[in-house]
């Protein structure tokens, strides 16, 4: 497995990105998983904490802002709140398992 899979592997890292700290590092983007040594690692994760939101941190990130739009009452947090497609797309023909998903109240079931 190549070093810029690796990297991939990270929630909020891209191909792109994983170019840019391999290149910034000074590492081959097609070394090999051994040739990523521990130091090399440590070095590329603090390039990457410095700049940018990975993994927990950004997942909570994303939490937090879809919770902050529920609570606003946005039309965007009311979509998520009823489990419906967020950005525009139609619901009349697909997104059939989104419309599934709708809880029903107990006593209809």
């Amino acid at each position: 497995m190549s070093a810029l899979k690796v990297l991939k592997k990270w929630y909020g890292i891209s191909n792109a990105c994983a170019k840019y700290y391999c290149a910034v590092v000074g590492l081959n983007v097609f070394s090999s998983e051994k040739e990523l040594t521990k130091e090399k690692l440590k070095e590329i994760t603090k390039y990457l904490h410095q700049d940018r939101l990975i993994d927990i941190d950004l997942r909570r990130k994303v939490k937090e802002n879809i919770s902050k739009k529920i609570q606003y009452r946005t039309y965007v947090g009311v979509r998520h709140n009823q489990s419906l497609p967020v950005r525009g797309q139609r619901t009349k023909n697909n997104a059939r398992t989104a419309r599934k998903r709708v809880h029903l109240p107990t006593a209809l079931k």
